[in-house]
């Protein structure tokens, strides 16, 4: 985990009143299997080596409420409450505060919640962007980085256009470009292999698209401080862009929603964040 410092987004939408923590990769395989090993939770993901398998492989073919279930069990394994209710039912908020006489609370937010969990839509983009106004950090450029020289192509060769080096996408990102080809194998790729962003992110453009916290249901942002979006819906925001998908869905500003939280997808993952 590393920690970053909230405040007004670089783009001036909203502000994060509190400073918060990320996971500087995605939840991978071995995390899975050793945090899940002893919490009972029944579901047990199917990796393979068509996808991706191994201990530094992200954590695939996790649906929302597994992502949960996972953040709940870490939170307990070290000594912090747990963020979510223990629910399947997608029509109730699970955003419920542990009670040790065993009522629950209902969490007016998850910035509310001590334990670990998933990051909100605007946690998400603020930590992806490091900093910048940009759609890619590189560290260089009047935006600290720039935008996709190509929104569609996945040859390779597409460029990361910060009016300085325009470095190569492929450095970093796994994406449609570098995903079964000349570049690489198809699948997911282990974590931490491309260059970070300016947080010390890996992997938040490509690899695996990842869960947030929030419904899709409402406008990005939701209000101009600690935005979240909690009206009920049939999906959930994902962010980050896959393995096989174009620099389009690379972007940090890029949200998609065609899955629903039941959804379980080779291309889904997941990290984690933790309220200071």
């Amino acid at each position: 985990f590393v920690l970053i410092q909230g405040g007004l987004e670089p783009l001036g939408r909203y502000t994060l009143t509190n400073d918060f923590y990320v996971m500087t990769t995605e939840v991978t395989q071995a995390m899975w299997t050793d945090v899940m090993a002893t919490s009972g939770y029944g579901y047990s993901p199917s990796w393979n080596v068509t996808f991706g398998q191994g201990d530094f492989y992200p954590a695939y073919k996790v649906n929302w409420y597994d992502a949960i279930a996972f953040a709940n069990a870490l939170s307990v394994l070290t000594g912090r409450e747990e963020c979510y209710a223990n629910t399947d039912d997608p029509s109730v908020d699970p955003f419920l505060e542990y009670d040790p006489d065993g009522l629950d609370a209902q969490f007016i937010t998850p910035y509310d919640c001590t334990g670990f969990r998933l990051l909100t839509d605007a946690e998400w983009e603020y930590a992806a962007r490091s900093g910048t106004t940009s759609e890619f950090w590189t560290g260089q450029g009047s935006a600290l980085g720039g935008a996709p020289s190509d929104l569609y192509s996945t040859n390779g060769t597409e460029t990361i256009l910060d009016g300085v080096s325009n470095p190569l996408l492929r450095d970093y990102a796994w994406y449609g470009g570098n995903n079964d080809n000349q570049y690489g194998a198809n699948g997911t790729k282990e974590v931490g292999q491309k260059l970070p962003n300016g947080f010390g992110l890996y992997d938040v453009h490509g690899n695996v698209f990842e869960w947030t916290a929030d419904w899709w249901g409402c406008s990005f942002p939701s209000t101009s401080t600690d935005p979240y979006c909690d009206s009920v819906g049939s999906d959930r925001v994902l962010r980050g862009g896959g393995s096989i998908w174009g620099p389009y869905s690379m972007r940090a500003s890029y949200r998609y929603n065609i899955y629903s939280p039941t959804s379980r997808n080779f291309s889904i993952g997941f990290r984690l964040g933790l309220s200071l």
